[in-house]
This record gives structure tokens, sequence and C-alpha cells, in this order.
């Protein structure tokens, strides 16, 4: 690197402290500092600092051409603004007193003005090679530029780039004006008499010779250099070179810096060339980033899909940690080839264009590879490019666009309807305008004036209707809106206040008293009979005027004698009834010492708000009043028809979970929910509350039947509770009529949760309940005395034309979607409420997006699995389109959760395969049999192993069967012991299929088949063999196989001419239901060796039997076309 010395830029025209004014103008709005240096070269012809070496002489010699001031200067990076290359730039005047400075502007097409060339600054480089931080500038000292030559210039033009001169270090203002002060001291001008002299060998450090003559400058430069500088700044040595110099100079050299900056000019656009390149490369990586955010979306799909075990106490994981987990969770599901396979698939899409992404790659290997097992190509493009996602949250925002605040993502609704769940404690319920009336007519307990609950008055208050009425505002029930009206108006009255609301109450009451009779028999509101008549007495006594004489009360006044006679006064005092329920309804009847025997723990009477504040204002209980005060703190002022009753809304609540299929999201709430019913299980029955002393039948067989199906041990007291001597059941002694809701939930937990053992009383229930609703259907009065719901007629269509054993999981749950009402469901009280934890619009959206989810997947699915029986050629096996979907149908059917695939798919291709092998030996040509049986024997033995073991396989064109069975054994059962397994098991169902008589049913067998491959699908293949030597293992085997062979048999279905079933149908069907018992007992209540999900497999697949066997093929392609293939709306 050339010697270089750096002096401040301070032209010699110009003093320091009194620059010019054009000087003064600042560049780009700033000023450049006191401190700016300009690196100078020392030309080899007079090195001030004394002799160079001989060497460093000779090759000073050699490259004189390259070491002109004006091709090869240092540079200085005095600004950060981009400048272009060849542009001349303003010096700058330093006022050392100020430290300010003042830049005048200098032209970059004119090089012959602003002032002395001499003192011209050219940009020759940029300093760096791309964004350009800083620009060099460089200033030739003239010195110099007069003794160069032409030739020598256009040498050194051509190599000015082979050089890279140190950058100006950073440093402060001050400490650059010290250091140029001192060396300015310490060095003296270059004296050409000593331009000779060498440099030292430590480097020139010495002190310079004391005497010696030195050379002349070359031509040009006849003025001397005095031997010691004086003092003062450089800038006037500089300014003693002759103009005259300059001028001669000057016109030969503008050519040759024209030339240079048209040089650099094409190196300035080399230069924007590669930054043009270098957005674009910017713009790629951008994309990239995009792609690896879909890629990340996709991933967090599947991360999401699956179960992560994670310890407690652990931090939560991320998204990698959870991908790093995943490859564990799917490593038995996927073989050895596979992996090879995908790896090569995925390093070969992605290595070529994008190499930063091979980790990336190598990560999502392993989370994608189960997908591209089960040739679910489509499937992995759908997840990386979000579209499936997408549409499904397209659909989801479509509903909830008119709930504004509403969640709408899937994972949101989930949350929020956790945290309902969670937060549950006595019921969600409506406020009733009935029972807040009433506890706003008690007074002050004090003995003062007004009522001992005015919130109970604002509440009222505040929620009239607009036609002057109190009730539901979406149903309108004739005696609904009656009892609500008149005893708010009562209420207000009372106190003498909101009059205007008092004569709107009245004017509606008016008009709509002679419609009572307009009312559906069966929608009477509880013990309207008893209160209604009360309420008229009571406004007769606040001076009302009402139409007492109307006819239709007089019904009312009937039906209230009638139901006193039925449970005498005595009988009221002694034993707890549902009379306690309206005790306002009946004043002057009531021994208060007695019924306070009868008072719930809380305080209540039977956790009625009305009942309760009726005894408060006969009494003054303390007791009483301590519930009234908890129940209208909760309810914001006002008071429901019952409280609590969170029994019956838990049990609700997971048998509306269940039906929607939503149960596998909430697993922890739902056995919370069960194990608060069981601590309180009686074998007297259940209520709506664990204080409840009167329980009823509804409640208990909801109970009844999702504690035995949860693997709660119940026992059947609790049903005999409720039948009565004639063999009739009903929902609680001395009820008035019957209930439909209850007598459907009674067949539903004798049809579902009954086992062997059980009492005569489960028999008998289910006869009486499926006789009562049959008979209710075929006059179509299906109208409950408990529930309003317009898709209760079909909920109890499907439920009695499809048993328990004949009823699919995925089925149901898109018939309920249609017949579940959300909060369009209202309930029967003392006036019509909502229940909205079970019953309410967010349950119905969340269940509606995850079955759209679940259609999505099963379409994707079923078109790999179509494609997969064209490739291997199938239909030439008797497999069309119609089996092969039928066969996945029963697999999705049963077999839903997004994350077992794997198990889907296994148990459709088993049945494809299966049939078609059937199908062959059916055939009538032998040679046909014998080859495909030679083929497969090959197959299931050490030949098919081999095969596997050297990643070959058939010919899809002649042995399609054979290739389909290979791939099925060695790509879906995950690792080698597993496709050991699987391959015994396919040997085990071909050698039952050829020693047994063709012509007879085979369902039995390959109902084994079926769940020994789900069984390996799903991974558990390893318990599954541990499992073989257990006798419920070996139990639950042998049922599944009989009941299949069964009801696969044709003697089940055979119908005689006249349409009644033979004896020996009718004989196989109790040998079934009875063995379905059995079946039940070990799936729901058995012990914990085998796995919940192990037993369910049994199940589904013994179910699955039942249900094509129940179903006509016509009923069977409704269903398909219902759950795949029609959008839920």
């Amino acid at each position: 690197m050339r010697n270089v010395k750096k002096i401040p830029i301070v032209p010699d025209t110009f003093s320091a402290a009194n620059p010019p004014k054009q000087m003064k103008k600042k560049l780009g709005g700033g000023v450049i500092g006191s401190s700016a240096l300009l690196e100078v070269p020392i030309p080899n012809t007079g090195h001030p600092r004394g002799t160079r070496s001989a060497a460093r002489k000779r090759r000073s010699s050699s490259q004189t051409t390259s070491n002109s001031p004006v091709a090869k200067v240092p540079r200085i990076s005095s600004s950060r603004d981009d400048t272009a290359v060849g542009q001349t730039v303003p010096f700058t005047t330093v006022d050392p007193s100020s430290g300010a400075g003042a830049t005048p502007s200098a032209s970059s097409s004119d090089v012959n003005v602003a002032g002395d060339a001499g003192k011209q600054a050219m940009i020759v480089k940029p300093a760096r090679k791309f964004g350009i931080k800083g620009l060099t500038l460089i200033r030739a000292p003239i010195d110099a530029i007069l003794d160069e030559n032409v030739e020598a210039e256009s040498h050194s033009a051509s190599q000015s780039g082979e050089e890279k001169p140190p950058s100006t270090p950073d440093i402060s203002a001050q400490d650059a004006e010290a250091m140029a002060n001192s060396m300015l001291r310490d060095s003296p001008l270059p004296n050409p008499e000593r331009a000779n002299e060498e440099i030292p060998e430590d480097g020139g450090s010495g002190k310079l010779p004391e005497g010696g003559e030195g050379k002349k400058l070359p031509e040009g430069g006849n003025d001397k250099q005095p031997e010691k500088p004086p003092a003062g700044n450089i800038v006037g040595r500089i300014g003693d070179v002759p103009k005259r110099a300059v001028a001669e100079v000057l016109a030969n050299k503008i050519e040759k810096l024209k030339k240079i900056k048209e040089d650099s000019d094409r190196e300035a656009a080399s230069t924007l060339q590669q930054l043009k390149t270098l957005s674009e490369s910017r713009d790629s990586m951008h994309r990239e980033l995009v792609g690896l955010r879909e890629v990340r979306d996709a991933a967090l799909e599947v991360a999401e899909a699956m179960e992560i075990l994670q310890k407690d106490g652990d931090e939560p994981l991320t998204l990698a940690g959870r991908l790093c987990r995943v490859p564990g969770a799917f490593e038995r599901f996927v073989s050895t080839i596979t992996r090879q396979y995908v790896g090569h698939v995925v390093s070969e899409a992605l290595v070529p264009e994008r190499p930063f992404l091979i980790e990336q790659a190598t990560m999502l290997i392993e989370v994608f590879r189960w997908m591209l097992l089960f040739q679910l190509d489509r499937f992995i493009v759908e997840a990386l490019q979000s579209e499936a996602h997408a549409e499904a949250q397209e659909s989801v925002v479509e509903m909830t666009q008119q709930h504004k605040g509403a969640p709408i993502h899937i994972d949101e609704m989930i949350g929020t309807v956790r945290a309902a769940l969670r937060s549950a404690a006595g019921g969600d319920l409506d406020f009733s305008p009935y029972d807040t009336a009433w506890v706003a007519l008690v007074r002050k307990l004090d003995g003062g004036e007004g009522p001992e609950f005015p919130s109970c008055i604002n509440c009222i208050a505040r929620n009239q209707l607009p036609d002057g009425s109190w009730g539901d505002d979406a149903i309108f029930v004739v005696q609904d809106r009656l009892i609500n009206t008149l005893a708010c108006v009562i209420a207000l009255t009372t106190w003498n206040v909101h009059s205007d609301k008092c004569n709107k109450g009245l004017s509606f009451i008016h008009e709509n008293m002679k419609r009572l009779h307009e009312d559906d028999e069966n929608w009477m509101m509880v013990g309207f009979e008893m209160t209604f008549p009360t309420l008229l007495e009571m406004a007769k006594d606040v001076g009302l005027d009402m139409p007492y004489d109307e006819p239709a009360l007089q019904d009312i006044y009937t039906k209230r004698e009638l139901k006193l006679a039925k449970i005498p006064i005595d009988v009221l005092h002694s034993v707890p009834t549902t009379l306690l329920f309206s005790l306002e309804g009946m004043p002057g009847l009531l021994d208060w010492d007695k019924l306070f025997k009868l008072q719930a723990s809380d305080g209540s009477f039977l956790s009625s708000p009305a009942a309760t504040a009726y005894a408060l204002m006969q009494t003054g209980n303390k007791k009483c009043l301590e519930y009234l005060t908890d129940v209208v703190d909760k309810f914001d002022g006002g008071a429901p028809f019952i409280y609590p009753l969170e029994l019956f809304e838990r049990l609700w609540v997971v048998d509306r979970l269940e039906r929607l299929g939503l149960s596998s999201y909430f697993r922890s709430e739902i056995d919370s929910y069960l194990d608060y019913v069981y601590r309180h299980w009686s074998v007297e029955g259940i209520g709506f509350t664990w204080g409840c002393s009167v329980p009823d039948i509804d409640i208990t067989a909801m109970g009844f039947r999702l504690l035995r199906q949860h693997g709660y041990h119940v026992s059947t007291e609790a049903l005999k509770c409720f039948e009565m001597k004639d063999g009739e059941f009903v929902v609680y002694p001395g009820q008035s009529s019957q209930s439909v809701t209850a007598m459907y939930n009674l067949y539903l937990a004798a049809d579902q949760a009954a086992i062997p053992g059980d009492d005569g009383v489960v028999q008998r229930a289910k006869a009486y309940s499926y006789a009562f609703l049959q008979e209710r259907r075929a006059t179509g009065d299906l109208n409950d005395k408990w529930f309003i719901s317009p898709g209760l007629p079909s909920e109890l269509a499907y439920g009695l034309e499809f048993p328990w054993k004949a009823n699919l999981p995925r089925i149901q749950t898109r018939m309920y979607l249609e017949q579940y009402g959300g909060s369009e469901n209202v309930w029967i009280g003392k006036n019509l409420y909502r229940m909205h934890l079970f019953k309410n619009d967010l349950l119905l959206r969340l269940a509606k997006a995850d079955f759209s989810n679940f259609q999505r997947q099963c379409r994707l699915e079923w078109q790999g699995l179509k494609r997969w029986c064209e490739k291997n050629n199938l239909e030439l096996y008797g497999v069309t389109p119609q089996s092969a979907m039928r066969a996945y149908f029963l697999a999705a059917a049963n077999i839903f959760e997004p994350y077992r695939a794997a198990e889907r798919l296994g148990w459709a291709r088993t049945a494809v395969i299966a049939q078609a092998i059937f199908s062959c030996f059916l055939s009538s040509n032998a040679y046909v049999t014998e080859t495909m049986l030679e083929g497969l024997n090959n197959e299931l033995t050490s030949a098919g192993h081999n095969l596997a073991r050297r990643g070959e396989k058939y010919s899809t064109t002649e042995n399609g069967l054979l290739n389909a069975l290979h791939e099925l054994i060695n790509l879906f059962a995950p690792g080698e012991d597993a496709s050991n397994d699987l391959r015994e098991a396919w040997k085990t169902w071909l050698t039952e299929l050829t020693t047994n008589d063709v012509q007879e049913s085979c369902e039995g067998s390959t109902a084994l088949l079926l769940v020994r491959t789900v069984e390996i699908c799903s991974g558990r293949h390893c318990s599954a063999n541990l499992n073989l030597k257990l006798s419920e293992y070996s139990q639950l085997e042998k049922l599944t196989s009989s009941i299949c062979s069964k009801v696969g048999s044709r003697t089940l279905s055979q119908v005689n001419q006249n349409g009644t079933t033979t004896e020996s149908t009718e004989n196989l069907e109790q040998q079934v239901d009875q063995e379905m018992k059995v079946l039940v007992q070990l799936v729901y209540q058995s012990c914990d060796a085998i796995t919940r999900a192990t037993k369910q497999t049994f199940f589904h697949v013994t179910r699955s039997c039942c249900y094509v066997t129940h179903s006509s093929p016509e009923t069977i392609d409704s269903h398909i076309s219902k759950v795949i293939f029609e959008d839920v709306i």
C-alpha cells in the first residue's frame, strides 16, 4: 500500500475563519465535520521519509504507470451519500474555532468550474461493491499530476482497480484534527533532492538523513520545496503551484479524465446491474419465505393433529418442539422403504431450487411421510397451499358474520366452549319473569316499606317486550306470555311503579286471554293449572281489571282440582312431591311447620325461586332469604324458574357433545362431568340437582346410559323406582301426562346400555318406551311436555329405525346436525327458558365446521383409494367403484378422527382386497382360482417378504391384486414386525376361506381380519400380540366373529312372502341381541388390560356388519351421499 498523508481539506484561497458565502451551503442539509481528512499519495519520485530499499525501488520504477495519482489515488469515504461514480463533489472549509464547515457544490459535468482545478475532488470508484455505504473522495496533488506522462496515465487507468487503499478509520472530529496537526508539524514536504534515498529496512521509522542533495522534480515542477516546512497550514504550499502549469496539464488531462469517467460509469452501470440482481434475489427470497410460512402452517396442522405427550412441569412446546416429537409418534406407522421413498421425493424436489430448505425438508419428511404412505398426495398439496384450511375457515366466517365478536376459527370455538364447560356451576339458563315477579313481591323483612329485592323490580322493567308482554321473544306460547305478564303487572302494581308498563301489560292480557285454548295440550307450562288461578286471585286483590269470566279459564280450574285430588294434602306435607315446586299456587292449604321438614339443604323448596319466595313471604325463614339472595346475585337482579340444576345440565352437555361428534375435543371435561354425576348417583334415581328430593326418569335414564357407556358400574335398581304396577313407566309419581323425550331417553338407555345379568326391568322399559313412541309416531303426536324442538320428530324416527347395534357414529352425527336446533330450542318450565351451555349456536357452528373438515378429508382419501383401485386394475377382480366406496364409507363412519387416516384406509383397502379374493374364489374358472391361490401363498410367505426387502413390487397389469396386497402389507404396516403380523392375519383368513365352504358367509373371519388390520395400522400391534394371551381378548374375537357370521347369513334377512320373519330368523336375532349385550359389557365395563381404543375397534366392526344387514342398498347409498358428499349447511 502506498504511503499516504492525511491533510485537512481546506482550500488555499480562503481562510478557515472566513469562508466565502457560496461555500457555506450545506450538502444534503448537513455540514461535514471539522476533521474531514484527505488521503494524499506520496509519489515514488520524492519520498519524504528516506530512501527506498533496492527491491522496492525496482518495483516502483517498473510500475510507474500504476502509481499514477490520477488513476490510483487512495480514497476516503467522507459521507454516506450514494454518489455516482465519476462525479465531482464539493470540498469543505473548516472553521477550527467553531467546528463547523461549509461545503460549496461542484459540477459533475464541468471540471473547469468551481475554483481551482487542482482543488477538485473526483469520485473514481464506489467504496463498496454493493449497497454503497460511503463514497471515495480523491484529490490528486498537483505535484503528482504535473509529474506524469500520457503513457503512464493510460496504463495506470487500466489497473486502477487492482489495489484497494485503506479506508479512513472512524474517529471523532477532535482526534482527527489533532492527528492532522501533528502530521503537519512533524512531516516535511517532499524534497526533490532526497527522492532517490531508500527507505530503511525498519519501515522508514528512523530519522531522515541530515544532509544530502536531492534530485529535481520531473518536468513541469521547477519550484524547489523548502528544506523545512513552514509553520501553518499545508494548503498554503499547495497554493504555491503556478496556475500556468495547471493549465498546461489540464489540456492533456481532460481527455484522460473523461476516459476514466467513462470507465467509472461502466463500472457504476455494472454495480447497478448487480444491485438489480440483488433486488431480484431479495424478491425470490421473499417468495421462498412465503413458501416457508405455508409449510409452517401445514406443519402446524400436522402437529395439532397429533396428541403430543408432555410431562408435568415442562415448558409449553414451540412448534419446532412439537414437530420434533411428531416423528416419534409416527415412527411405528411407517416402514423403512417408505421413509427412503419420501426422502428421495422431497430431496429431489427441494435441493436444486431451494438448497437452504434442505434442513427444514429433512424435518418435515418425518411429518409428511405418513400422508405419502397412504397415497394422499393431493392432501399434501392442499395442506401446503392451505386451501383446505382456508375453505373451512371461510365457511365458518360466513356462518359467523352475523355474530359480532363471535370466534370464527375452529380452535377459537373449541377454546370458547372449553372455557364455558370448565366454568359451569349451578346452571346457565334464562331469567324467569314469573319467578322474578314473585321474588319482587317480598316485602322488607325488617318491617320497612318497599321490596326486599328492588333489583327484581328493575329487572322486570327493563325486560318488557314491545307488545307489552313478558316472556320468550322468539316463540309465542300463550300460556308463557300470559303467566309472565300477569305476574309482572301484579308486582309493578303492588309497588305502584311503572304504570305505563302495567297498562301495556294489561292490554296484552285482555287481547290474548281468549287464546288460551290455542296452545298445544302438550305444551302447558309446569304447574300452570295451579299457579295461574292463584295469580288471578291476587290480581283481584290489587284491583286489576281482568277478564275473570273468560270461558277458557274454566278448563284451567278443572285441571287444578284434578291434580289436587291425585295427591292428598297429608301426602304433600309428609313426602316430597312435585307439588313442592308450585307451593305459591296453593295458598291456604299449607302447614309450614310440616313443610319445612321437606326444605332442601340450600334453603329452597325443590329449587324453585317462586315457591321459596312465597315461603319467605309467609314465614320470613332465613334459609329461604339466603337462597333467594344468592340466586338474585347470580342472575343480575332476576331469578330463573329453577336453580340449581347442575346434574341435568352436565348430563345433557355430554349427550349433545357425543351426538354432535365433538366429544374427542373435550375428553377431560366429559370425564369431570360424569365423575360429578357418579358421585351423586343414587339407587333411587337422580333429579336435576344433587339435593333434589324428587328424582325423575328422564335424568335418571340419561345418567344410567352415559355412566355405563363410560365404564361406571350402576345398577338397574334406579329404573325400578319409575315402574308402576300396571307396567307403565312414569317420569315421576303423580304425573298428569307422559313425556315423549323422557320415554325416548328411557328407550336409548335400555337399548344401548343393557348388559347380561340385568334385571328384567331393562327389557320391560325398552318394550314399553318403544311401543309408546311408535304409537305417538303413528298419530303424529310428538310434541313434548318439556321440550320444544322442530327436529324432535326426525330425531325420534332415526333413533327408532336404527337400533344401537346398527347405528354408526358419523351417520348419527350427520342426522343430528339437522335435528339439533341450537338456540332455537326451548325448554318448558313454569315458563319457557333456554339452556345456554348445551343449546347454543356456537356448538352448532363448531359441529358443522368439524364435520365439513371431515367431509373434505374423506373426499381426498376416497380419491386416493379410487386411484389405487384403478392402478391395480381391481375391477378385473369384481371390485366396482360402488363396492369400494361402501368399504371406505363403513370405515369412515366409525373411525372419523383426522389423525386416524391410517386406520380408515387400512380398513377400506382390506375390505376391498378381501372382496376381490372372495370373488375370484366364487369364479367358475378353476385355473383362475388356482393361479390366484398360488400367488397369494407366495406373497404371504417368504417370496413376498423378500420382494419387499428388495423394494420391488408386482406388475399392476398382470398381478394388480397381488400388488395391492403387497402394498397393504409392506407399506401400511409400521415396520417389519407389524408387516409380519399383518401377513399372518391374511394367512389365517385365507386358510379359513379355503377350508370352509365358499358359498357360506365369511363375514366372521373377514371381521376379525378388519380388526387386526386396524390395530396393526394404528400402531397397537405390539399390545395386540400381548392381548392375544388374554382370555378377554379371545372372548372379544369370538363374539365379533359369531355376531358378524350370524348377521351376514342369508337366513337372518329371509322373509316369508307374507312379510313376516321366519322362526329361524327370530331366533338368530335374539341370539345376536344377547351376544351384543355381552360385547357391550366387554367394551364398556371390562378391565383395563385392553385399551379402550382396541375394544372400540371390535365394536365398530361388529356394528358395521349389523348396519349393512339392517339397511337396504338404497339406504346405504343415501347415507353415503349425506355423510360424505352433501355439504353441511
